[in-house]
């Protein structure tokens, strides 16, 4: 009992200390908030209206720069991370709706034809150095290809290599496919079950998306599920 009795005493106390706590920099923060208030009511409305904009700017700029901007090597960032890749205040995007290439039927196995994703670089025009998956199991590579319609210079809309792109348009959505033979669902599941997209902007470091095994197997179910709604009347496509 002794040593229940002592165990909630350091609770109550511990509580007690972090509403105080909460209670005095509220305190705090509201007296300060009213002292910059009233020095600001002697101010020009101008000159109010000038620092509110500077604030703004360089709180913007801070999201930018620290948040936005920030390098995320050597991390691999997971592929649920979905609205961190279509930001569209990123230096890129990325759209992985339908990121392996398929064909099937309701009742057979897939047919898959590799990688697949929409690119793009925003704001202004830009280069990648590489980019390319590799498989986590075991090793393999395959660097990607890039539809020629969106980079520079134009040419007739064809898959090529990064060798042959001098930059990307800017706000131009570019398909982006990492090809391979046809192979079986489950060969490819043995083969890149897991893998790892990574891409590398010209003077950056590279960055990675990891596609996990148990995501690449759901992305299989829904392809499987959708197939067998499409052939059942009043069928629902699952996303």
């Amino acid at each position: 009992m002794g040593q229940i009795a002592k165990a909630a005493g350091w609770i109550v106390k511990a509580v007690s200390g972090f509403v105080l706590k909460q209670i005095l920099m509220y305190l705090i923060s509201l007296g300060v908030l009213g002292y910059v208030l009233a020095q600001l009511s002697a101010v020009p409305l101008a000159i109010r209206v000038a620092v509110a904009v500077l604030v703004l700017c360089v709180a913007f700029w801070a999201f930018w720069k620290f948040f936005l901007l920030r390098p995320i090597e050597p991390k691999i960032v997971p592929l649920y991370w979905d609205l961190l890749f279509k930001h569209p205040f990123k230096r890129t995007s990325w759209n992985f709706d339908n990121y392996i290439g398929y064909s099937l039927s309701a009742k057979g196995p897939a047919t898959v034809f590799g990688f697949q994703a929409r690119f793009r670089f925003n704001w202004w025009a830009g280069f990648l150095e590489e980019a390319f998956i590799t498989s986590v199991q075991t090793g393999e590579r395959i660097d990607l290809k890039f539809n020629s319609a969106g980079a520079s210079p134009v040419a007739p809309p064809s898959l090529v290599p990064l060798s042959q792109i001098k930059s990307f348009l800017p706000w131009t959505w570019v398909l982006a496919t990492g090809a391979m033979e046809p192979v079986s669902e489950s060969d490819f599941l043995e083969r890149f079950g897991h893998f790892r997209l990574t891409f590398k902007i010209k003077n950056r470091l590279a960055k990675h998306v990891d596609f996990g095994l148990a995501e690449n197997i759901t992305y299989f179910e829904r392809a499987h599920a959708a197939a067998l709604a499409l052939e059942k009347p009043g069928g629902v496509v699952l996303n």
